[in-house]
């Protein structure tokens, strides 16, 4: 008997019934950020793409939340979106 693509698709697909019904992984209780938290209150090296130029600037990292990093630059308080950074380094590392 020929089996087609479809056919193959299909099966691969199928999940076992034993895998199904298995509980998910625990998770770590609290928030995990993509920063570590001793880089708070530490100067650090933004690169933002901006348009598709990338821009560096620097400043001091407040808090690292979900949707990304907020920062102390030029005075300012400013949120930036992690799809929109390259690269984030501590100033003293460099």
């Amino acid at each position: 008997m020929a089996t087609s693509e479809h056919d193959i698709g299909r099966t691969l697909s199928v999940i076992p019934k034993a895998q199904q019904s298995s509980p998910p992984p625990t998770r770590r209780p609290g928030v995990r950020g993509l920063l570590p938290s001793t880089w708070e209150g530490r100067t650090i090296i933004l690169a933002v793409d901006a348009g598709g130029e990338v821009t560096e600037t620097d400043g001091v990292l407040l808090e690292s939340f979900p949707f990304g990093p907020v920062c102390l630059v030029a005075g300012e308080k400013r949120a930036y979106s992690w799809e929109r950074l390259v690269s984030v380094a501590l100033k003293a590392d460099l």
